[in-house]
């Protein structure tokens, strides 16, 4: 979990940095925090179990700057992952 622990707006700067260093590379990133995930993601995947299973997949509609810009984008889709979160289960 690269960015726990950190302040709110070191962890902005930081997801900023990873975003602007991001084009065309592919960064598989394994957290918790749903926050990151969805600043940090293209597509989140929700798994478990030994060995690794895909639950549920979901894909973010907004590039990072309409995220920063968008006021409901964490809550939306915070509620969205949470509620899809154990279908599969």
């Amino acid at each position: 979990e690269p960015l726990k622990g950190l302040d709110q707006k070191i962890k902005n700067s930081i997801i900023s940095l990873i975003k602007e260093k991001q084009k065309d590379k592919l960064i598989v990133l394994i957290t918790h925090s749903i926050y990151e995930a969805l600043m940090l993601s293209d597509y989140i995947y929700i798994v478990s179990g030994l060995p690794l299973k895909v639950n549920n997949s979901m894909e973010l509609g907004l590039n990072f700057n309409e995220r920063l810009k968008n006021k409901n984008f964490i809550s939306y889709y915070k509620e969205k992952l949470l509620k899809n979160a154990y279908i599969n289960l």
